[in-house]
């Protein structure tokens, strides 16, 4: 069984640089199944080298304390386009959303190869991202709401091949029927929408 992050190392910061008890638990109970991989694209952010080291750091401990081989995690470097990354997504069974800093076209990239994918929704623009692509194509079950759901919903897709099984067929099915988060056009209009009865609201 794989799980993989394919994320911009941004969004793994906060992880980096805090981990706390629940996300160690986590970490031994999923990374401890199999085998995980994480894909990290840190290309065009400075000091990217210092925070991929302290995350290996965190994570080498945390399976050092649980009896974890190290080499079931494994991390790649900057991948060259979309393609390549759709490609490594192929290999998964399962997809980990980050959080607080939640994924918008990396979310996208696993649920148009049909990965199930698994995200925590939040309370502020950034950390509600990946609930919101799932919530428009009514994917509800597969949004936590805690740090503990999202443990528990994580562990029971990478145990359970029936369950990731179903969700990759309704997830292929979802994304056959053109979601609107596809269409950057209607997308614009809306926003635009939007604006204009804001500027509207703000003149009166």
């Amino acid at each position: 069984m794989l799980c993989l992050l394919a994320q911009n190392i941004a969004s793994l910061k906060p992880i980096a640089l805090r981990i706390k008890t629940k996300e160690t638990r986590f970490f031994a109970r999923f990374c401890g199944l199999q085998r995980s991989i994480a894909s990290l694209r840190h290309n065009r952010l400075g000091g990217c080298y210092t925070v991929k080291q302290r995350f290996i750091n965190k994570i080498s401990a945390i399976f050092d304390k649980y009896n974890i081989d190290r080499t079931r995690l494994i991390l790649f470097n900057t991948l060259a386009n979309r393609e390549d990354v759709k490609a490594v997504l192929q290999l998964a069974d399962v997809y980990l959303d980050s959080y607080p800093y939640a994924g918008a076209n990396s979310t996208v990239d696993p649920l148009e190869v049909g990965l199930p994918t698994v995200v925590r929704d939040g309370n502020n623009l950034r950390s509600r991202q990946g609930a919101a692509i799932l919530r428009d194509i009514q994917l509800f079950d597969l949004i936590a709401d805690s740090e503990e759901s999202y443990i528990k919903l994580s562990v029971a897709l990478g145990t359970n091949t029936e369950l990731r099984k179903q969700k990759r067929e309704e997830i292929e099915q979802k994304m056959q029927q053109q979601p609107r988060f596809l269409d950057s056009r209607a997308y614009s209009a809306a926003l635009g929408s939007v604006f204009e009865k804001m500027l509207i609201v703000n003149r009166l």
